[in-house]
């Protein structure tokens, strides 16, 4: 569920989620989601095959 507070000094979009012992509680949301931009612009993520094909020649982190 997504809530729209007013309040000065807390102005902003939420979601409310239940935490692990059962209450609800607010989450900021700060930005949009990925899902929600590739809806807005009408564009889809990269599977991860595409992903690697495109970006796969780059320097990885140690480890990975």
């Amino acid at each position: 569920m997504k809530v729209t507070l007013t309040e000065p000094g807390i102005a902003g979009d939420y979601e409310v989620v239940e935490n692990d012992g059962g209450r609800l509680v607010l989450e900021r949301k700060l930005e949009p989601s990925s899902d929600e931009l590739h809806a807005r612009h009408g564009t889809r993520g990269l599977t991860d095959d595409e992903f690697e094909q495109a970006f796969g020649d780059l320097p990885r982190e140690p480890g990975e």
